[in-house]
């Protein structure tokens, strides 16, 4: 019978993140929930989710379209079937569409690829899981 989890990384100052889910079983990504809160220091911060197998190698990637610049807010979830994305006051929020498979016993990466403020930005990373 399946089972949903919900796994979080929600430790401050660091912009890279990894979550890695139930081994051994099948997995499908129900959402993926992502607060980034940049630092006033200066460059566009470039939003990457990595999937990775149980090898740590790369099986599916993808960059939110949209740049995080200093002092920005973004909250984005990803998850099958989204495709909206609209600014709320000073918070940019919005969706993206993601595939729901998971690699089995894998993890899943979210990244600042331009490291900007890595080790000052914040971000807060929850994943919902189907598993069994």
């Amino acid at each position: 019978m399946p089972a949903i989890s919900v796994f979080s990384d929600v430790a401050i100052n660091d912009s890279d993140k990894t979550i890695t889910y139930i081994a051994n079983t099948w997995a499908k990504l129900r959402s993926l929930r992502v607060e980034f809160t940049a630092t006033a220091t200066a460059g566009s911060r470039l939003l990457e989710v990595r999937f990775l197998d149980k090898s740590g190698d790369v099986v599916y990637a993808l960059d939110h379209a949209t740049p995080f610049i200093a002092s920005d807010v973004m909250i984005v979830n990803f998850s099958p079937g989204a495709l909206t994305v609209a600014p709320v006051d000073n918070v940019s929020e919005g969706s993206q569409h993601i595939a729901s498979g998971l690699p089995t016993s894998g993890s899943i990466r979210v990244i600042d690829t331009a490291a900007i403020a890595a080790a000052a930005d914040d971000m807060i990373v929850h994943a919902v899981v189907e598993h069994g």
